[in-house]
């Protein structure tokens, strides 16, 4: 169904018209996520159909395909030596299992609770029996999980960690994302306004085995296969939408959430030429921004679920490493499931863009048991992506905003007045000046870097990203002692 409305908060993104007219003009600049070690795909499915290919290459030279009774201590192969084991997740999407769901690829789905951390105890047990060639962690919805034990129990077995990233919109310098997995996956086609688009960072260190070799297999793939067609009709679609406010209205369906059987490979392609140009256009202070403007967003949609409906959970607070990918929310501390359809019934009336993720894999359905904190995720946990960057805060609060006044709580306002002397009990402490004159970027920068404790709105970038979001007016001081 496609819907108008004047006041849409639609649940992705667009591109600006800057963007839609020079999308064909050639990056000057690599990405700045086109790093050392990284490569750029059109989707994170193919990056790990990559890798596991190139884990096959490896393992085929030299190998013996007709010995299939071949065993290795500590661990039971695929029927043929060439296959490759990989460990999944069991709250996982299906559609991006399906993209590389080769004949010599054997799925074992591990199970997750509900916190959506592995069960290490199955984990391990399992290991004992079954092959494991790659495991895959998962940082759900931007936030990070502790990987530690998937580091170990990887080294253990001699596996390859992938660490999906794919709700991850880049690696915090200070945060633990993308450190542990000797190949990470980031979806930028995901939280950008580009038709596709995704990194595949490889980590030479991040382990004690030798992966070189499959390394150089994956940029020898990369090398030999063709870009993405070029998405005029997306970008075309993009558009349109910025003219008319035409969107299409999203489903959701209470209950748990089975994907089916594709039965279709999908070709590794490289990233698209309009979406590497797009994609060059966003350094790494954009990045920041966006992140700022994200978390702003997450804290407001938050406190008006949270208010319509307390016996919500929030799932996903905003912390300042992170760059949330949506708003998640649990009902599992709702008993009555009539109770869940009238929440769910209230939030499509209000207008709430609220979606489910993901469609299951299809073979837990032979395996309900050991899958059945996977089912209640699915049942229980709804997300809102309209938490992007394309809103405002005052959008939001305009919006959906129940006890929030707009133009009392979020008008522009003026520099808190600061006295120059700190004074305690009529004791002065230290004197401090305030210098607003002569306040570069550059000493900006350098006081930043040479001061111990920060904290995010001290960034140059907060201030831009505040006037461009909510119209501030910024203005900056570098608060000094008197001795400088």
């Amino acid at each position: 169904m496609i819907e108008r409305g004047s006041n849409v908060i639609l649940g992705r993104e667009l591109p600006s018209w800057k963007q839609l007219k020079n999308r064909k003009v050639e990056a000057t600049e690599k990405p700045y996520m086109e790093a050392e070690h990284s490569l750029l795909f059109a989707e994170s499915c193919m990056s790990i159909h990559a890798v596991l290919k190139a884990i096959r290459k490896n393992r085929m030279i030299g190998a013996n395909l007709v010995d299939e009774q071949e065993q290795v201590p500590g661990k039971i192969l695929p029927a043929r030596t060439d296959g490759v084991a990989v460990w999944v997740p069991d709250y996982f999407c299906n559609q991006t299992i399906e993209c590389f769901r080769e004949e010599w690829v054997e799925f074992h789905y591990y199970p997750m609770d509900e916190n959506m951390n592995p069960k290490w105890d199955i984990v391990r047990e399992e290991a004992k029996e079954k092959a494991m060639d790659v495991f895959i962690f998962v940082h759900y919805f931007g936030k990070f999980h502790d990987i530690s034990k998937a580091r170990e129990i990887s080294n253990l077995h001699g596996a390859i960690l992938i660490e999906d990233c794919a709700h991850v919109l880049y690696p915090h310098p200070l945060g633990k994302m993308g450190q542990y997995g000797d190949f990470v996956i980031y979806s930028q086609h995901k939280q950008l306004p580009i038709s596709d688009g995704a990194v595949l960072r490889y980590n030479p260190e991040a382990s004690k085995a030798e992966t070189d070799s499959v390394y150089a297999n994956v940029k020898q793939i990369y090398d030999t296969c063709r870009p993405h067609d070029n998405m005029d009709n997306w970008y075309r679609k993009k558009a349109i939408q910025k003219l008319t406010h035409l969107h299409k209205e999203l489903p959701y369906a209470f209950g748990v959430h089975m994907g089916e059987n594709f039965n279709h490979v999908y070709d590794i392609l490289r990233i698209s030429q309009e979406s590497y140009n797009l994609l060059a256009g966003y350094s790494y202070e954009d990045y920041k921004r966006i992140a700022y403007i994200r978390r702003d967003n997450l804290r407001i949609m938050n406190a008006e679920i949270k208010e319509r409906f307390p016996e919500i959970e929030i799932l996903n607070e905003p912390d300042d490493m992170e760059a949330p990918y949506m708003g998640v929310y649990s009902m599992r501390n709702i008993e009555d499931d009539d109770r869940k359809y009238e929440i769910v019934d209230q939030l499509l009336k209000e207008d709430f863009t609220i979606l489910y993720w993901p469609d299951l894999p299809w073979e837990l359905q032979y395996e309900k048991d050991k899958h059945e904190d996977c089912f209640k995720l699915s049942k229980d946990v709804f997300v809102i992506p309209a938490i992007h960057q394309d809103v405002t805060p005052q959008q939001l609060v305009k919006k959906f905003g129940m006890n929030l006044d707009t133009k009392e709580e979020l008008v522009e306002s003026q520099p808190a007045s600061v006295d120059p002397v700190l004074n305690h009990g009529g004791k002065s402490l230290v004197s401090l000046v305030l210098d607003e004159s002569g306040v570069t970027r550059e000493l900006w920068d350098q006081v930043y870097r040479d001061t111990h404790i920060t904290n995010i709105p001290q960034e140059w970038v907060y201030g831009d990203a505040k006037k461009a979001t909510e119209g501030w007016h910024t203005r900056r001081f570098l608060v000094r002692t008197k001795d400088g």
